[in-house]
């Protein structure tokens, strides 16, 4: 299966661990990762699990991974995330003349999860059920909702910062445009939102390009 848009990253506190996340066809949340403890001879292969759907809904499918670690070598994976069958294929399409974009038409946004043991396991910010945490996240109930994609999820690693293990989850988020149904804004704005516990609990979301 195919595996594209990958990110590598290597641990602070050994440089001989390296962690890489990337879209993966062959495991079924689409977020993979794989990890090597001896500086990329070897590596293993994971997935990062996604919350589970409702009994009936469609599935949840990660896409544009991003992968960070912080000063105490906790690892982070971020992923856009939307619910999609085989049937029901996401065609994300901002253009007036095709059919209104399915993106806007179904529960979507922002999940984080994290690793205390170099991406061997998952969810340790939600022992609970393992599953990654929302950022944000959009439900669908018969009226369009924003859509939430390609996300940068990085954790300060500045000695010197006040801030340091800080973890900033960034993104963009599509309005449903005017053309396709009526009454919506279109256009979009980078959001972001951050957390200080270890990616259990996020902030609101603010547009950083509001009025920009």
């Amino acid at each position: 299966a195919a595996q594209n848009e990958p990110q590598i990253v290597v641990h602070p506190l050994d440089p001989n661990v390296i962690a890489a996340a990337y879209r993966d066809f062959s495991v079924a949340s689409r977020n993979g990762v794989s990890y090597s403890t001896d500086l990329g001879t070897t590596w293993t292969h994971t997935e990062v699990p996604l919350p589970a759907s409702a009994p009936g809904d469609d599935p949840f499918i990660g896409d544009d991974p991003s992968i960070s670690f912080d000063t105490l070598g906790r690892l982070y994976y971020g992923a856009a995330a939307h619910q999609e069958s085989a049937l029901t294929q996401l065609q994300f399409n901002l253009d007036p003349n095709q059919i209104a974009p399915a993106g806007f038409l179904r529960n979507n946004g922002i999940f984080v999860s994290r690793s205390d043991d170099t991406a061997a396991s998952w969810g340790a910010n939600n022992p609970a059920t393992g599953a990654a945490v929302p950022v944000f996240q959009n439900t669908f109930t018969g009226t369009p909702v924003n859509f939430e994609a390609v996300p940068f999820v990085i954790a300060d690693r500045n000695p010197s910062s006040a801030f340091r293990n800080r973890v900033y989850a960034v993104w963009t988020r599509f309005y449903a445009d005017d053309a396709l149904f009526a009454g919506s804004r279109g256009g979009g704005d980078i959001m972001v939102s951050r957390s200080d516990d270890g990616g259990v609990t996020w902030s609101t979301p603010r547009a950083i390009t509001a009025g920009v």
